[in-house]
């Protein structure tokens, strides 16, 4: 037995045996280090979100101890570094820790209430729906300054209302005294003659410096703009244009100190379209008063287009618009509420805008252009109208002028096609038609002009001209064009939102698009009527919408005791 144990001792020592023992080992080794290596990785990963996981509990803690954080990430550049608003995004990246654990009820509980009385019942959709339009607007995190800025516009909402704006205006003697107002305009669209807003603040000032000295800050399109230029330096004393830079008080500032512009320079500064409206505070060490027009009343817009895309169970869409909808809502009771006054262009907008602040706006529609329209008409020659013709005059970088096209090609066109021979389509206006050529690519009986010199010659030549609006706020300027210019017209309620045009007297209103052709084709067939709706919508057009009285109250406006309190 010794002498076996002996040998086989002799053996395990032997070369050969050694390198098969030590090819097991490192075979055996190499298996099992991957497995190691994981077990490792694990434990590593386990020590790192334990750490992670306290890192952003203190994070919440102390976040949740400082009460105006909320102001110092909306306005990031008085942050000391870049750090706080960094962690707070990585506090929202974070899947297992997000803002939910913060805020979420507080704010929804805050929420519903408000917006349902911002919508009223006039939006039973939205009305139905409220909780789950906030859960988009709060994943969506909102402007810069995150959930912490919309539980401040909550808050905003929940405070003691301002008083009411007066509604019998009262002079200012320092400023009625005056032979001549100093004016400030900022806007971020050029007063152009080639879009329905543009065109407005063109009219406003060119009225306006028949007896006032007024200067100019404005965003400018050199393709788009550069005609409105040569008709507007002969009416401002200064102006200054950006074709591409974002507006900032810092550079309106440059400029002003350039000319010699020095501080209450300014009897009036006038801002013009929602990117201004940051400017309403900075605006003030420049003038005595400072106000602000809402062109179109966005948040009333966006509400108009979130029950649509709720109704057709557009789903995709909801988030984006509930976003808009509430970025507008903030906007525009921050304009209201710290202006000096706030004009609206249509008594649906005032309405509307008086949900979100007691100070209600004035209201200074959007009338008919002396210069591109009643100058214009003088000038052509050839009035003649061409038979079962219709026309659309609308700016495309709007877009519901460019929804309201689509919706009219796609199902109103045919059915008028179908019923008038020769019938054809004129489609006139600057801006990007590319969707709608698409739409109507090998159809010859659809004219699309895009940019005209002058857009009276077609609507003279048109016999019928359109509105098909089914979507947006604001005044629609184009009726008021083709009713001076004695062309009668369909539209939609939308189109006809603010104005004075009533159905089947001076216009016809249709809904829907079998009601919308058909009203067409009775105003193509039926002479009588016609005429009616020719000769009641002029009338109404030159009575309600020039604007030499509409001038006179705006002045009367600048010229009232200041309404803002700090």
């Amino acid at each position: 037995m010794s002498l076996l144990k002996t040998l086989l001792i002799k053996l395990y020592h032997t070369r050969a045996i050694r390198y098969f023992r030590s090819e097991i080992k490192r075979k055996f080794t190499s298996l099992l280090t991957p497995v190691q290596n994981t077990i490792n990785d694990l434990s590593n990963t386990t020590d790192i979100l334990s750490a992670q996981q306290k890192y952003l509990l203190n994070l919440i803690e102390d976040i949740n101890q400082k009460q105006d954080l909320h102001t110092r990430v909306h306005n990031e550049h008085t942050l000391k570094n870049d750090e706080e608003l960094q962690l707070l995004r990585t506090l929202y990246a974070n899947q297992g820790f997000t803002s939910d654990n913060i805020l979420h009820e507080e704010t929804k509980n805050q929420f519903i209430p408000v917006v349902r009385q911002i919508i009223n019942t006039s939006y039973p959709f939205i009305h139905k729906h409220t909780e789950l339009i906030f859960e988009e607007i709060f994943i969506g995190h909102m402007h810069p300054g995150g959930i912490w800025q919309l539980k401040n516009d909550i808050a905003s909402f929940t405070k003691k209302p301002l008083p009411p704006t007066e509604t019998n205006l009262q002079p200012n003697p320092s400023l009625t005294t005056k032979a001549s107002l100093k004016i400030l305009i900022i806007s971020d669209t050029f007063p152009s003659l080639m879009h329905g807003g543009g065109g407005r603040l063109l009219d406003i000032i060119t009225e306006l410096s028949k007896e006032n000295k007024i200067d100019l800050y404005t965003h400018f399109n050199p393709e788009l703009d550069g005609s409105s230029l040569d008709l507007l330096k002969n009416n401002v004393e200064n102006i200054q244009t950006v074709s591409h830079e974002e507006l900032t008080v810092d550079m309106v500032g440059t400029w002003l100190r350039s000319i010699g512009r020095a501080a209450k320079y300014y009897d009036i500064i006038q801002l013009e379209y929602p990117q201004t409206i940051r400017f309403i505070h900075p605006m003030r060490q420049y003038g005595h008063k400072v106000g602000y027009t809402f062109m179109e009343c966005l948040s009333l817009s966006y509400a108009d287009k979130l029950e649509e895309i709720i109704k057709s169970q557009n789903y995709d869409s909801v988030s984006k618009y509930a976003r808009k909808f509430w970025q507008a809502v903030a906007d525009e009771k921050y304009a209201l509420e710290n202006a000096d006054y706030t004009i609206a262009v249509t008594t649906m907008d005032a309405i509307f805008l008086k949900r979100l602040s007691p100070k209600k706006p004035h209201i200074i529609p959007t009338c008919i252009s002396n210069i591109a329209i009643i100058e214009e008409a003088k000038k052509v020659k050839d009035t003649n109208i061409e038979e079962n013709t219709v026309m659309f005059l609308g700016f495309f970088g709007h877009w519901p002028n460019i929804e309201a096209v689509e919706w009219y090609l796609r199902d109103i066109h045919p059915l008028v096609q179908q019923e008038i021979p020769g019938y054809k389509f004129y489609i006139v206006g600057s801006g990007d038609v590319s969707d709608i050529r698409r739409i109507s690519k090998g159809d010859k009986s659809v004219v699309i002009t895009g940019m005209v010199d002058s857009v009276v010659p077609y609507i003279l030549k048109a016999k019928v001209c359109v509105s098909p609006l089914i979507s947006g706020a604001g005044i629609r300027g184009k009726q008021n064009q083709y009713s001076i210019l004695g062309r009668p017209s369909v539209t939609t309620s939308t189109g006809n939102n603010g104005l004075e045009y009533k159905h089947e007297d001076s216009v016809l209103i249709a809904d829907n698009a079998k009601n919308f052709a058909e009203s067409i084709i009775r105003l193509l067939s039926d002479n009588e009527l016609y005429l009616k709706l020719q000769r009641n919508s002029q009338n109404i057009a030159a009575a309600c919408y020039t604007w030499p009285s509409h001038i006179k109250k705006l002045t009367t406006i600048y010229q009232q005791h200041d309404t803002y309190s700090a």
